[in-house]
């Protein structure tokens, strides 16, 4: 690659297009349109998908216990006993962390392809980072109304200015026990319905 008088930076890797070759090599079954994929497809991405998460906890960032219990925690086992021998090392592996990160793209590009989304996908994340940025338009009034709101449903809540981004954008309303950023009142969905339609109706 040879670079002149712009910044030399390497070509987006096209993830997608690498899955469609992976999975047409392996003679899998690649949708070029909208489709539902068998239940056997989607038990296979459910798996490959948890398998390289299972990676990313254990091998990537030494918290085989910690990501287990957080599983149980959702489907509703809390307080579930562990065998010992079940620890968290927290022990952090570059290699490790990068190596699950790109399997993850791997096998949920593969997601998309045997739906036969891969069409609607640029559109569709360019309409969720949209909305993910505006989580933090909140004022001072609706950021304390929103706080309240996940009080009083037990969710521990603050908000805090990011000094660092420019006004009207640099409220964060957050998750006191977790870090994760919430939701601000009033704030809409991604419409993916009106992209994956314009999509459908366009071909």
């Amino acid at each position: 690659m040879t670079c002149k008088s712009t910044p030399c930076r390497p070509k987006a890797a096209d993830t997608i297009q690498y899955k469609i070759q992976f999975m047409k090599y392996g003679g899998q079954p690649v949708r070029d349109t909208p489709g539902e994929p068998t239940v056997e497809e989607r038990k296979l991405n459910l798996a490959l998908c948890f398998e390289e998460l299972m990676e990313l906890a254990v091998d990537g960032y030494g918290l085989e216990r910690s990501f287990i219990l957080m599983v149980l925690c959702k489907v509703g086992f809390n307080g579930v006993s562990l065998p010992a021998d079940i620890k968290d090392t927290l022990e952090y592996s570059a290699i490790d962390t990068l190596d699950a990160c790109c399997d993850l793209r791997v096998v949920n590009d593969g997601a998309i392809v045997s739906s036969g989304l891969q069409g609607a996908f640029e559109a569709s994340m360019a309409e969720v980072h949209r909305t993910n940025m505006e989580k933090f338009g909140a004022t001072v009034e609706e950021a304390d109304a929103a706080v309240a709101q996940y009080n009083a449903k037990g969710i521990p809540a603050r908000w805090l200015v990011n000094e660092n981004i420019e006004a009207n954008h640099n409220l964060i309303i957050y998750r006191l026990d977790t870090g994760k950023i919430l939701k601000p009142l009033g704030w809409q969905e991604p419409d993916l319905g009106a992209i994956l339609n314009n999509f459908t109706t366009s071909k």
